[in-house]
């Protein structure tokens, strides 16, 4: 498959006035339910370095390198980070001193490191928070994001230094006037596609029913100037037409996007892939393979690799998440091989998901049990239980992560102050190094 170049150039210089941008919720589909650290107490502080043994070849122990507490926005109580990209600059969500929850960035590295960014919103009030911060961050410093606009309804959103937040819009916007919301859940590292849904709000958008979307750029004049315009259109639901609750949840530079269907009870979830047709003809929908015994089953991360991750569950009431990865089984990606369950290490057998995998296979997410509950990391190239990432807190998860071995997520207790801080770890494995 050939990586999606067209138009990444132009994107680049468009979106970063970069320098600034490379240094510096409840949503429909109950993808989480609730934070298992709300549930599980943690009670041991994690180790900066952990061993853990690989059930096929010994594994390898990481080593912690660097550590970051960001604490939150000034004034703020809380803030929970979910990407970062290859430059070092991370996105979440917290709370500003008003107690409105914005899309806030700040930069780990250079001049401006440790600083926030307020990113805004579309011009509503966005109060209460997001229950968890879904979104993230290109190489080109492009946010795809959500936000509150005037009449109350949600919109998937954008945001550069250059241009600040803008509106994506919604189904609405090409004929589906019932389709009158809309959340845009990640962008991919090139900055060329975004995805989401768009729902049909009647007053509580988080069951409202969506379809899944991909926005794709284009370059139009205005106001005498090239500008970037972000076009939305749905993505193929052949033969699922009966699952009214979809949402795309991430993409690769491939083209290929992740998602998930839902029943009308939310008592099925059944994972997805939508991979590319040639000379930009859409996309096509390739159901994923599932274990029989779980019937909830998503999928929340996909690497330029093909490289799926995600968890499932046999009883929501319970919290029984176990993570999750899918390999891709030809070189055309159009056939996966059945999930693999992925293990945690001593203490932390009660649950957990992975959220992000990276190009080299290296995998991040949240394990919990007796010892608590962790930001851990796995790999997909020896499948070893997980590893502690060493968060500097008693508690942690963690989210998304670059190619450059760097995790974010979210901390609470130990140095945080406030109900929980943004996070970050930098680890490298010493076999691999050469990466």
């Amino acid at each position: 498959m050939k990586r999606i170049s067209c138009l990444l150039l132009v994107l680049a210089v468009c979106f970063c006035s970069g320098a600034f941008a490379q240094e510096t919720h409840r949503q429909p589909f109950a993808r989480r339910a609730m934070y298992p650290h709300r549930t599980f107490g943690a009670t041991q502080n994690p180790a900066l370095t952990m061993s853990s043994p690989s059930s096929n070849t010994g594994g390898t122990a990481i080593k912690i390198v660097k550590t970051w507490d960001l604490g939150v926005f000034p004034g703020g109580t809380y803030v929970e980070l979910s990407d970062v990209n290859d430059f070092g600059f991370a996105v979440g969500t917290g709370d500003l001193p008003n107690g409105e929850t914005h899309t806030l960035g700040v930069t780990l590295f250079g001049p401006h490191k440790g600083e926030w960014i307020d990113m805004g919103s579309l011009g509503g009030a966005i109060t209460g928070g997001y229950d968890e911060p879904v979104l993230k961050v290109a190489n080109t410093g492009l946010v795809a994001t959500h936000s509150a606009i005037t009449d109350g309804h949600w919109h998937a959103a954008a945001w550069t230094q250059r241009t600040g937040m803008f509106d994506l819009g919604t189904l609405a916007d090409i004929g589906y006037p019932e389709y009158n919301s809309s959340y845009a859940a990640a962008v991919n590292r090139s900055g060329t596609l975004i995805v989401g849904s768009s729902q049909i709000e009647l007053g509580n958008w988080t069951s409202a029913p969506g379809y899944p979307t991909v926005w794709t750029p284009s370059l139009e004049w205005k106001n005498g100037q090239l500008s970037v315009v972000w076009k939305i259109q749905k993505l193929d639901v052949t033969g699922m037409e009966d699952f009214p609750y979809w949402v795309a949840w991430d993409v690769n530079d491939y083209g290929q996007i992740i998602g998930i269907a839902q029943s009308v009870d939310w008592l099925i979830t059944v994972p997805v892939l939508w991979n590319p047709l040639p000379h930009g003809r859409g996309w096509k929908l390739i159901p994923l393979p599932v274990l029989p015994d779980y019937p909830l089953q998503m999928n929340f991360g996909i690497n330029n690799r093909g490289e799926i991750v995600g968890g499932c569950m046999q009883h929501i009431e319970l919290w029984d998440w176990v993570p999750t990865l899918w390999k891709p089984l030809t070189r055309q990606r159009d056939v996966y091989g059945p999930p693999i369950l992925l293990k945690g290490p001593e203490g932390y057998a009660d649950g957990g998901w992975a959220d992000g995998i990276n190009d080299l296979g290296d995998i991040s997410g949240v394990m919990w049990g007796s010892a608590g509950t962790q930001a851990m990391v796995w790999s997909s190239n020896d499948l070893g239980p997980s590893q502690i990432l060493g968060f500097p807190g008693d508690g942690s998860l963690a989210w998304k992560l670059n190619n450059f071995r760097i995790v974010v997520g979210g901390f609470w207790g130990g140095s945080c102050v406030a109900g929980e801080c943004g996070g970050a770890s930098q680890f490298r494995v010493p076999a691999h190094d050469h990466h």
